[in-house]
């Protein structure tokens, strides 16, 4: 959209609005967003630092869509950010299908795949400082 906006302005008027023309909210609020779909005692389950996750996801999508890379990211925290953040969105569906809290406590708690995340969230997105 921001694209065909720019198309109206000549070229050397570019820079100005460019700057300007943006999302109404950044990943990171829309990542918060999503985790306020589901109950925090689920999201404790899966992803134990929320501020850290979406901080780390929104800096690794930048990089990666705007430079082509993630430098300084292991592939670890990459792993740990896509597994966790599609974790989220599962537990979104669930949600939406009429899954009680319990239930999805549950199964964050109970299943390998899901305690995997959980570790993994907790050793590469959160904060070391506590």
């Amino acid at each position: 959209m921001r694209d065909s906006m720019l198309d109206q302005i000549p070229n050397k008027h570019h820079p100005r609005p460019k700057g300007n023309i943006r999302n109404k909210s950044t990943l990171r609020e829309r990542l918060h967003d999503i985790v306020n779909l589901l109950d925090p005692s689920v999201v404790a389950e899966l992803i134990p630092d929320v501020k850290t996750w979406a901080r780390n996801t929104a800096i690794a999508r930048n990089s990666l869509a705007h430079e082509g890379k993630t430098p300084g990211k292991p592939p670890e925290e990459l792993m740990a950010i896509v597994n966790s953040t599609t974790a989220i969105l599962l537990f979104v569906v669930l949600d939406n299908l009429g899954l009680s809290t319990q239930k999805q406590r549950k199964v964050a708690r109970d299943h390998p795949n899901f305690r995997a995340i959980a570790q993994q969230s907790q050793k590469w997105l959160s904060d070391p400082r506590g």
